[in-house]
């Protein structure tokens, strides 16, 4: 894509006045012009994400799952972001960054899932302790209603989404936090 070039424009209002004017002098006519400011693609793409990215970092996203309330910080929303072509115009989408933010900045918006397990008892006794369901939030949710919430009240109401072991983000002990154990790994 390449910027547009400086050019002219005929000045239509001052052309038909001269034209009438000067039309039987049998003269050549040199018509007014003026230097537009030229429409580029990449000036359109400028305006076009402005109307949308200037909203998304005007200030934080309110979000509330139940009775947990956080923010998503412009930063955050920016980092999630990214612009492609829809219909002749850019539109935002937001991708998995904008969850990670979520749990991130409030770990109540997803508990831990649980897998099966055997734990030893009093060093001897083996006990089978069941997987348990999780609570988490759906991305593709989250992300459908921030990039309406943006341009109007910055508020995002979430349902909790039913996790399952196998189907949850984050969670396990690769990431630092109590969760998800493979059958063959031991608690101490």
């Amino acid at each position: 894509m390449s910027s547009s070039a400086k050019g002219q424009k005929i000045d239509m209002g001052k052309a038909v006045k001269m034209v009438e004017r000067r039309l039987l002098s049998g003269k050549p006519i040199a018509l007014p012009t003026v230097s537009p400011i030229p429409t580029s693609p990449i000036r359109r793409r400028t305006r076009s994400t402005g109307n949308v990215a200037e909203p998304l970092v005007s200030g934080p996203l309110n979000v509330s799952l139940n009775s947990a309330k956080t923010t998503i910080s412009p930063e955050q929303l920016a980092a999630a972001a990214t612009f492609s072509p829809k219909n002749g115009k850019l539109a935002l989408e937001l991708d998995k960054k904008l969850g990670d933010a979520l749990r991130a900045n409030a770990r109540e918006y997803s508990s831990p899932v649980r897998t099966p397990r055997i734990e030893i008892v009093n060093h001897t006794t083996p006990t089978v302790v069941p997987s348990e369901d999780s609570v988490g939030v759906d991305d593709d949710k989250l992300a459908s209603e921030a990039a309406k919430a943006i341009t109007g009240n910055r508020n995002v109401v979430l349902t909790p989404k039913p996790v399952t072991p196998g189907h949850h983000h984050g969670g396990g002990p690769e990431d630092g936090r109590e969760g998800s154990r493979r059958p063959d790994q031991r608690r101490l």
